[in-house]
């Protein structure tokens, strides 16, 4: 919810003038969801190779959907990926492609 409030000041704060600060802003948000939500993408990849249920590693991002519909669906297709090809989940969010592609599914 706090999230949510910050950014309607950010959208009401940036008029003409501010919108390229306003878009700033909202973009650095938008990083700071995804990275909140870095650590629980990483632990579903191992609650994967333990044998976990997918409900267990989805209960984790659950929080997401009420801060952002967009991050929530984003997180679960991450936590679906975790399960199927724990591999290349692992590479993208080691070097910063699933931080980027998380990113760019809040600007949606």
């Amino acid at each position: 919810m706090r999230w949510m409030i910050c950014v309607v000041v950010v959208v009401m704060a940036a008029g003409p003038a501010g919108a390229e600060e306003g878009s700033v802003v909202l973009a650095q948000i938008g990083r700071s969801m995804c990275s909140a939500y870095q650590p629980a993408v990483e632990a579903a990849i191992g609650y994967g190779q333990q044998g976990l249920p997918l409900s267990a590693a989805e209960s984790v991002i659950e929080s997401a959907y009420n801060l952002d519909a967009r991050l929530w669906s984003f997180l679960r297709e991450s936590v679906q990926v975790a399960y199927q090809n724990p591999d290349a989940l692992g590479a993208a969010l080691r070097d910063g492609r699933w931080l980027a592609l998380c990113e760019q599914a809040l600007r949606r």
